[in-house]
């Protein structure tokens, strides 16, 4: 299984933050579509999103999450800004476009 890059959980994050809850399952199109961008198969990102809400939440979601994850909603849990400037630059170095949350 591979590492997730910080590069990557970025944008998991950017996507945890933005999009609503039930969008997060490995079966919605908008997970797939994420993990495809992040080279990792929709239950590795579901994965990662539940370790993501842990980080988040405390009590809810799944509770191994990486220092590198946790490290990352500590920075941008309170500065969404900073967030959707880091995602956009990695979004605009790897030609994708702006996240927009679909059913």
């Amino acid at each position: 299984m591979p590492q997730w890059t910080e590069d990557q959980l970025i944008i998991a994050i950017e996507f945890y933050y933005t999009c609503r809850e039930n969008m997060h399952t490995d079966s919605h199109p908008m997970c797939k579509e994420i993990a495809a961008l992040t080279n990792h198969t929709a239950s590795a990102l579901d994965r990662v999103l539940r370790n993501i809400k842990y980080a988040d939440l405390g009590q809810a979601g799944l509770p191994h999450v990486s220092r590198k994850a946790q490290r990352l909603v500590d920075r941008y849990r309170d500065n969404p800004g900073a967030l959707r400037a880091d995602a956009a630059r990695i979004r605009a170095a790897n030609g994708w476009g702006n996240l927009i949350c679909h059913d």
